[in-house]
């Protein structure tokens, strides 16, 4: 199952960065980043770490199908 990753594409918008230019910084490969981007794979943990760390966000929410899911997570991490 393809989830496409619309929170990713939308960050690095954010950040005003192209996809080659966070590859390049995460040192990966241009089409590597795109599939991550495109949810075709799930990045191995040291990229997820590099990329999360580029685009400043939590590296967990890589590993929920939901961002929602995530975000809620962290938030209730931060209030305990």
């Amino acid at each position: 199952m393809v989830v496409k990753r619309e929170w990713l594409k939308q960050r690095r918008k954010e950040k005003g960065l192209t996809g080659t230019e966070i590859a390049k910084m995460a040192n990966i490969g241009v089409g590597t980043y795109y599939n991550y981007e495109n949810g075709q794979r799930t990045p191995r943990k040291e990229h997820a770490i590099r990329i999360a760390e580029i685009l400043d966000f939590p590296v967990s929410y890589f590993f929920y199908d939901d961002v929602r899911e995530a975000r809620q997570k962290e938030s209730r991490k931060e209030v305990i």
